[in-house]
């Protein structure tokens, strides 16, 4: 069995308070507003971030970066590492996995196809 391991990485935000922003929006209806409304641009903010980190390849804010897809995915899949698993030591190949169809099965009159690992 193989086992891959993956350091923490971080998605942050932060919420700015100025002194003059609070004295602006006294009471407290105001003031409940003004945090909904910086919590709400922070809530865009992380989903903007996430999106863009998803598709990167981990690199970025000294490598705290969630792996992206461009890390995940390898364009020369035989080199480098995910997971401290070295991609040179895996073995596989498409002969690996065979589709054949599971003979009596059938869902709403179709057959099913199953993949058979060997």
């Amino acid at each position: 069995m193989t086992v891959a391991h993956f350091e923490w990485r971080y998605l942050t935000g932060h919420i700015i308070r100025y002194f003059a922003d609070f004295q602006k929006n006294r009471g407290k209806a105001a003031l409940i507003n003004k945090v909904n409304s910086d919590i709400d641009t922070l809530q865009a903010s992380l989903t903007d971030q996430l999106e863009s980190s998803l598709f990167n390849d981990g690199t970025a804010d000294n490598s705290q970066e969630i792996n992206g897809l461009l890390n995940l995915v390898a364009e020369a899949p035989a080199t480098g590492t995910i997971g401290s698993i070295n991609r040179a030591s895996l073995t596989t190949n498409n002969s690996d996995a065979k589709s054949s169809f599971n003979k009596g099965k059938t869902c709403n009159g179709y057959p099913l196809q199953a993949w058979e690992l060997q």
